[in-house]
């Protein structure tokens, strides 16, 4: 999947990644529909969508509601809002972190690759 690219699996289980990783592949799947159906999504789009449910359990509320039940994504924000505020925060915060981190990465990778030409 997308979100494992971005998130690499690791070797051990660790809640914290394997929620985020959930939330990266619900957050493809939201904005995917709400775009209707993009070809390419920005990681910095989905970066700013984050930030929004980080921001404010309204806006996550928001997104719940505007799914169907069916909605592969659906189940996904649903459980989100079912976590304590401070869960919720970890796991956002831990995808933001990660997101940031791949997209310094692939700036490095295209400054040493711009450097030799």
């Amino acid at each position: 999947s997308i979100a494992q690219t971005v998130i690499k699996p690791l070797k051990q289980h660790d809640y914290w990644i394997e929620s985020a990783t959930k939330l990266l592949a619900g957050s493809i799947l939201y904005l995917d529909q709400r775009h209707k159906n993009l070809y390419y999504l920005d990681v910095k789009k989905v970066i700013e969508f984050t930030e929004k449910i980080y921001e404010s359990e309204a806006n996550l509320v928001e997104v719940v509601h505007s799914l169907e039940n069916e909605h592969p994504a659906y189940h996904i924000f649903h459980e989100l809002g079912l976590y304590s505020k401070e869960t919720r925060d970890a796991i956002t915060i831990t995808l933001l972190y990660i997101l940031e981190k791949h997209q310094r990465e692939k700036q490095e990778e295209q400054k040493e690759y711009f450097w030799f030409q």
